[in-house]
């Protein structure tokens, strides 16, 4: 987690709102797609910005 710089969300396919950018402290980016997007997004920036 210490890795991490931010979450947030995406769009797939340039018009379904299921995405989400991970973006790493090196300047890395993954890009992933799954259901409920925003629940993991809130955890993923309260736990980066812990560190």
């Amino acid at each position: 987690m210490d890795e991490i710089e931010y979450a947030q969300e995406r769009k797939t396919w340039k018009i379904i709102p299921n995405g989400m950018l991970l973006r790493l402290k090196s300047g890395q980016e993954y890009k992933f797609v799954l259901n409920n997007r925003k629940n993991a997004i809130d955890f993923i920036n309260k736990k980066a910005q812990s560190y």
